[in-house]
């Protein structure tokens, strides 16, 4: 979890579930398959979700850290097994506020539960 400047809060996690409630004109609205990572972003009183998009392809993706920057920008880490997470370089504009840092595994197996 991260927090800006404006301390709006920012979370990263995974999820199985296909109706996830991604936010319209998020990166990713829709489950890719199996195990999909999130990052959502909550207004400063925790009452609203500003933006929800998954990250994932079509195995097992996790989310496992976010920071913001001072631009507040997020940056997210993870795991992903699938062969076509939705990235193509190294470090990719997920949305004006959100960057994708690694397509590759990160770490030998997925992790547990947040």
């Amino acid at each position: 979890m991260a927090v800006d400047a404006s301390e709006n809060a920012y979370i990263g996690g995974f999820t199985s579930s296909t109706d996830f409630p991604a936010t319209v004109g998020a990166f990713q609205t829709a489950s890719g398959g199996g195990i999909d990572g999130f990052v959502a972003k909550l207004n400063s009183t925790g009452s609203a979700f500003l933006y929800v998009t998954y990250l994932g392809g079509h195995r097992q993706d996790y989310v496992q850290g976010v920071a913001i920057d001072s631009s507040g920008d997020a940056y997210v880490t993870g795991y992903t097994d699938s062969t076509q997470f939705p990235t193509v370089l190294p470090v990719e504009l997920v949305s004006p506020e959100i960057r994708l840092l690694s397509s590759r595994p990160l770490l030998p197996e997925p992790p547990g539960p947040f």
